[in-house]
């Protein structure tokens, strides 16, 4: 089995100069694509790797721990280790994403409530109104959502492209250690 400090120098020392080549000669010379590339790529090889179905055993009160927060919430706990779906690119990466997703979303409804429920009286019409608006918000911020992944497709997908590529140097690593 490789350790982690292997994956994350592989990906990052060899696999990630190499499609940051093989991307701007054949896909794309624009640089935010590439930045956008290389930070999810960063981000997912330490943060996002198919190994955070063991995110419930990193510290929480640290830097990683914080990080991996929405990976030990929605993540670890509805897979196990090196179990069909969290090594398998074709499950593993989108579950992972869908745990990310899923946790901004809370973490902005989060702050959206406090925000409301500081700014006006706790009575509860007041409270069911609250809820309800920060409930439409986020509808509507999703429709928002769409359009902006429609609109900057070309990044979105360098984006979602990077988070692959991260877990195929992962997966490609477990399969030479076994």
């Amino acid at each position: 089995m490789a350790h982690f400090k292997l994956h994350a120098k592989f990906n990052i020392l060899v696999i990630l100069p190499i499609f940051l080549v093989i991307s701007y000669v054949y896909l794309s010379k624009e640089v935010f694509s590439l930045a956008l590339f290389s930070l999810s790529f960063v981000y997912a090889t330490i943060f996002a790797h198919p190994d955070m179905d063991m995110a419930n055993q990193v510290k929480l009160f640290s830097f990683y721990g914080l990080m991996t927060l929405p990976y030990k919430l929605f993540y670890a706990p509805f897979f196990k280790h090196r179990g069909k779906i969290s090594h398998s690119l074709v499950w593993g990466t989108p579950s992972r994403l869908f745990a990310l997703f899923v946790f901004l979303l809370l973490v902005m409804f989060l702050v959206l409530s406090v925000e409301r429920i500081i700014v006006s009286s706790l009575d509860q019409k007041e409270l069911e109104n609250i809820f309800y608006e920060i409930f439409s918000i986020l509808l509507y911020s999703s429709f928002d959502l769409f359009k902006l992944v429609t609109n900057n497709l070309q990044e979105f997908l360098f984006m979602i492209f990077g988070f692959y590529l991260a877990d195929l140097g992962h997966v490609f690593l477990d399969k030479l250690g076994r």
